[in-house]
């Protein structure tokens, strides 16, 4: 296996005058990365290849954007995205138990050196075992810009909704760690971890998928009392919305929604959702007499 990480990327642009006074940018790019993950080999470690795994990341992203000028004064722009993200490793084993097996006598590669602990790792490692990632994401804004006289008047309105697929599950094969090679040949005295779900629930409900979307409206005033002086001032509101929170922990002899709740002092499947704010702004630039360039 080579330790050789990649990536590739693909872009696509468009331009339309339209006219003197309206243009349109289509943009279409795509991301594709693979980084290999040689997990546990190195030092007094060992791993089998079906213990190793890739991290992809993978991104499709398209734009358009509509750029107006209504008259010398009045001007919008209008933009629009959407992004597919999927950052899902792959294994390079079929889905196994993690299986660790401790205690074996072995010689370090770099000098020679002899361990009496030495590790040799197999199966899908336990994070991997269950472990998905996926984002699709939309943005749209649309804002306008209005002069008069030494002010600019701007305004604007944007709106992004997130779909959230987190599956991931540690331990979801479990894992088995054997103290020495001869209790690996005999497959006994091993200790296991595995996550079991609890009584009435499903894989579903450990997964974190879930839809946010925000709403934002600005407006702000851009004065310029001198050549070298501008001010700003504006106001900000947005506004969150999930429509669907997480399930409430069931009642187990370890865990409980009202011991979380008496830990954090809120509920489990507490959201932002509802939770405006309003954002002012105020900001300043000047421009200093200077022939010095930096």
């Amino acid at each position: 296996a080579q330790n050789l990480a990649t990536q590739k990327t693909y872009l696509g642009k468009l331009d339309w005058n339209i006219s003197g006074d309206h243009r349109l940018s289509v943009t279409y790019r795509q991301v594709q990365g693979v980084n290999p993950v040689f997990q546990f080999f190195g030092g007094t470690n060992t791993s089998f290849s079906n213990f190793w795994y890739d991290a992809r990341r993978k991104t499709d992203s398209y734009t358009a954007q509509f750029f107006s000028n209504w008259s010398p004064d009045f001007r919008t722009e209008a933009s629009f995205t959407t992004t597919k993200y999927d950052g899902t490793a792959k294994n390079h084993g079929p889905p196994f138990p993690q299986v660790f097996i401790q205690g074996l006598t072995v010689a370090r590669n770099a000098d020679g050196a002899i361990f009496q602990n030495g590790t040799v790792d197999l199966g899908t490692y336990n994070v991997q075992q269950q472990n998905v990632l996926q984002t699709k994401t939309r943005n749209g804004t649309f804002s306008g810009e209005y002069s008069l006289g030494n002010h600019t008047l701007v305004a604007g309105i944007d709106y992004q909704r997130t779909e959230i697929a987190d599956e991931f599950i540690n331990n979801a094969y479990g894992s088995y760690t054997f103290p020495t090679l001869a209790s690996w040949l005999a497959g006994t005295g091993a200790s296991k971890t595995q996550t079991v779900l609890a009584p009435g629930k499903t894989a579903q409900d450990a997964f974190g998928d879930f839809t946010l979307t925000t709403l934002g409206v600005y407006v702000a005033d851009i004065w310029k009392p001198t050549s070298r002086l501008s001010l700003s001032a504006g106001l900000r509101f947005d506004a969150p919305y999930i429509p669907q929170g997480p399930t409430s922990i069931p009642t187990a002899p370890t865990y409980s929604e009202s011991a979380f709740r008496s830990a954090f002092g809120i509920d489990s499947t507490t959201t932002n959702d509802g939770n405006a704010t309003f954002s002012p702004r105020v900001g300043f630039n000047y421009k200093l007499t200077s022939d010095r360039q930096t």
